[in-house]
């Protein structure tokens, strides 16, 4: 992944905020409350996330209960100030279902707006990073059966 030179627009951010905080349930890319701030926390973020009383996202500058797209707008604003978005992008794109179609849908917009591209996973990990992912369906899929 190329450097990032200079803070991305805030459109940017939240464009790609509402590819990370998918509302699509059955989206390949959707990634839970508990797996945004997971991503978020191998940021250096110190989040969490509570299931108790309906709390969700928490988080010690913003409080608790944002939205999932609130809480990844508010982090990418901060990741990008230090110019850290490819490191929150390749982190997200390790973290999803369809590697592919998450770098296809990001280069697009950053395309739109000349910004420096450079998402790359090897084949080999897309692979690996696929067939993990096919595994965890089934098991889902099978314990929801029993």
């Amino acid at each position: 992944m190329k450097s990032q030179k200079a803070p991305y627009p805030p459109h940017v951010i939240k464009t790609i905020a509402g590819i990370m905080a998918s509302k699509d349930v059955c989206a390949p890319n959707y990634l839970k409350g508990p797996e945004l701030v997971g991503l978020f926390q191998s940021l250096g973020f110190p989040d969490s996330y509570t299931f108790v009383e309906g709390r969700g996202i928490q988080t010690l500058d913003f409080g608790e209960g944002l939205s999932r797209l609130a809480y990844t707008t508010k982090r990418l604003e901060a990741l990008n100030k230090s110019l850290q978005m490819p490191d929150a992008i390749r982190k997200f794109i390790e973290n999803v279902q369809a590697p592919q179609d998450a770098i296809n849908s990001i280069q697009d917009i950053l395309q739109r707006f000349n910004l420096p591209l450079g998402i790359q996973i090897k084949e080999s990990a897309m692979n690996k990073k696929i067939f993990l992912s096919m595994i965890k369906r089934m098991m889902n899929t099978i314990m929801m059966l029993v």
